[in-house]
């Protein structure tokens, strides 16, 4: 079973109009949403607020593979090293990789001009 509390999901309709909504805000671009309604799925790496996310787009499609939305989903892949061991328990990824292996796993963004 899927723990979905570690999950945030967006669904966006064709007006890119957020429609549903659950867990924290992922704060898409709107050419973040638009490159995924023009049918690419992809992923992104991306710091918001105290947390790194890792958020898949997909577009919604109908039964004639017509995209009528786009829905991201994200989870929390990392807290920002300077204040997890202070304030807030990290829950990320890399905590549980280093939980299960005791390896220590950092995470970068790489910039993309589109």
């Amino acid at each position: 079973r899927i723990d979905e509390s570690k999950f945030s999901i967006e669904v966006y309709n064709s007006r890119f109009e957020q429609v549903l909504f659950n867990g924290r805000q992922l704060h898409p671009e709107i050419l973040e949403i638009k490159k995924a309604f023009e049918g690419k799925k992809y992923s992104v790496v991306k710091e918001i607020g105290l947390y790194t996310f890792l958020i898949i787009y997909e577009p919604v499609k109908d039964e004639n593979g017509i995209a009528i939305g786009v829905i991201a989903v994200g989870s929390i892949i990392d807290v920002n090293s300077n204040i997890q061991n202070v304030y807030f328990e990290n829950t990320g990824i890399s905590q549980e990789i280093y939980s299960e292996y005791h390896i220590n796993v950092e995470f970068y963004k790489k910039l993309l001009f589109l």
